[in-house]
Formats: C-alpha cells, structure tokens, sequence
C-alpha cells in the first residue's frame, strides 16, 4: 500500500484492521503533528475552500506545500486546482475541516494495531511534514522505518529528477522482496508491485 499525504491518516486506520494482503506499506509526506506550517496552509485552505475561490486555493498549494515544484508543474497544478468544480471545493472542504477538527490520536492508537513493515518518507525540505515528526510514529509502529529524502519538500519525486530516482531506490529497496526460491525446481522472482493509492 502507497498513500501520499494526509491519505497516511486513513492508510494508518486500514492497517490497524491488519488486512491479510498488504504486506508492507509505504506512507509518504505525513506526520502526527500539525506544526505551525501545516496549520497556516489548512486554515487559509479551509477559507479560502469555503469561498470556492480556485484562484487563491491554487496559489496557496503553489506557495506552500508545492513551492518546491518546478514551474512547469507548477503552472499544470494551478491550471487544475483552480478550475475544479464546485462539489469538489466542497469535498475538500469537508477533508480539510475534518484534518483541523480530527482526533488526532485516534490514528495514532490505529498506528499500534499495524502488523506489517512500513516506511515513512519524508523530503528535507518539508516543513508542513517534517521528517523529523514523522519519526515519532516509531513510538507507536511496530515495524516502521523512515527515509528523508535529501533536497526535497512535500511533493518528493516530482520536485526534480535525482528526487524522483531517490524515491524510486527508497520505494524499490523497501517493497521489492528477495529472491524467492520454491521447492521445486523452479525459481520465482516477484517483479511488479500493485499500489494502493
């Protein structure tokens, strides 16, 4: 399993039921802690989603969390996040009052459930999921394993081409199991993974 963001919360809360076809997990640009940066973005965020106003939602994701981006990137994430329809503004309004009202110690209880390895990666440059927040779910996940990725903020391996290599190492290095050998004669190496996003 693979979740991006504030998605760590419900994958957190999936793997405390301890599915039996998830092996690992990976949980990328989360943490426990709503720090003052986090704080800031989802207030103005919830705002600004409440007055529909794609213009400055755009911005604000621009400006914050994707601030690391290239301009490219850049340019194609405010083109969509300011043009979504109106029910979607007010589904993220929902998420993003549900983040700020939320019990946050409810997927921290969920974390001590989790029965499966997982890695919590983080970029450097994160300031609204710091990796070091994030090593704080080592307290409460059995089998956790953190990765900072070096130059990096919230978006990872979108924000330039030795992120995205890094990533992919990290990501690889984690999920891809050994070589299996069977008893029979035959050998059987696992080479794709399905990730659930």
């Amino acid at each position: 399993m693979l979740s991006f963001s504030w998605g760590g919360a419900a994958t957190l809360v999936a793997l405390a039921h301890q599915p039996r076809r998830i092996e690992r997990a990976v949980i990328s640009s989360f943490s426990p802690v709503i720090n003052a940066h986090m704080l800031d973005y989802l207030e103005r965020g919830v705002d600004y989603l409440g007055q529909r106003d794609g213009d400055r939602v755009g911005h604000l994701v621009n400006s914050t969390i994707g601030k690391h981006l290239p301009s490219l990137f850049k340019r194609f994430n405010y083109r969509h996040v300011s043009s979504l329809a109106e029910h979607e503004y007010g589904q993220m309004h929902f998420h993003i009052s549900d983040v700020l009202h939320s019990d946050r110690q409810c997927y921290l209880n969920a974390a001590k459930k989790i029965n499966v390895p997982v890695l919590f990666l983080n970029g450097e440059w994160d300031e609204y999921t710091a990796a070091e927040d994030a090593r704080l779910f080592g307290n409460h996940v059995a089998q956790s394993t953190f990765t900072t990725l070096q130059a990096t903020g919230h978006f990872l391996d979108m924000e330039h081409k030795a992120a995205c290599r890094d990533s992919q190492n990290a990501l690889l290095g984690f999920l891809k199991p050994a070589q299996q050998t069977s008893r029979t004669r035959y050998s059987f190496v696992q080479d794709q993974h399905a990730f659930a996003i």
